[in-house]
């Protein structure tokens, strides 16, 4: 009877001790995860801060294009004043009695001359100004849709892929609320796909 209680005495000790080790396993993994879904926000939070930038950027970049129409609306309403002064200067001109009228006639069609020229010169400035701009928000557009795109559109969800997570069971990332989103990766220098079926974890 003695032998028969050492013997059960030594297998429950075994089974404690595999307990124990596979506890530890799955605890090392559990700790190793949360401290990455801990980090997750933090990166996805830093993307949508990034975003919300870019997009206070193309706010400030409509608002800069329409004051650049205004001045050139602006610009052409003093061309057509100084388009006007000019041709009654030029009809005074043919009307002169003396050399003093003369001189001053012509300096003011050369004035309005010189107005309207670089209220020209000013538009064409404006215009390529609106170009760059209409450029810049083109680019930081494209940025903008490929920021959102690593977000998985609107949705607070993370995209991870790991050789860590990918040994790791599928009901610990359920139960760590981590969702990986379908994806495509690089494992052991080899391509794959993910799906985004949290089953072909386990």
């Amino acid at each position: 009877m003695a032998e028969k209680k050492v013997e059960a005495t030594e297998i429950s000790v075994e089974e404690r001790l595999k307990a124990l080790y596979t506890l530890q396993t799955i605890m090392s993994e559990i700790d190793k995860y949360t401290i990455l879904r801990g980090e997750l926000p933090g990166e996805v939070q830093d993307l949508e801060d990034e975003i919300m930038g870019l997009q206070t950027r193309m706010q400030n970049y409509e608002t800069e294009i329409a004051d650049l129409k205004k001045n050139i609306v602006a610009y052409n309403e003093i061309i057509a004043t100084s388009t006007a002064n000019r041709a009654r200067y030029q009809e005074q001109l043919n009307n002169v009695r003396n050399n003093h009228e003369f001189d001053h006639l012509t300096k003011e069609v050369e004035f309005e001359s010189l107005e309207i020229e670089a209220k020209e010169k000013k538009i064409r400035e404006c215009n390529m100004a609106i170009e760059r701009k209409k450029e810049e928000q083109e680019k930081t557009t494209a940025i903008i849709e490929e920021k959102k795109r690593f977000l998985g559109g609107n949705t607070m969800s993370y995209t991870v892929f790991t050789d860590g997570c990918s040994n790791l069971p599928g009901r610990l990332l359920e139960a760590l609320n981590i969702r990986v989103l379908p994806c495509s990766y690089v494992m052991d220098d080899v391509p794959g796909t993910y799906a985004g079926d949290i089953d072909a974890f386990d």
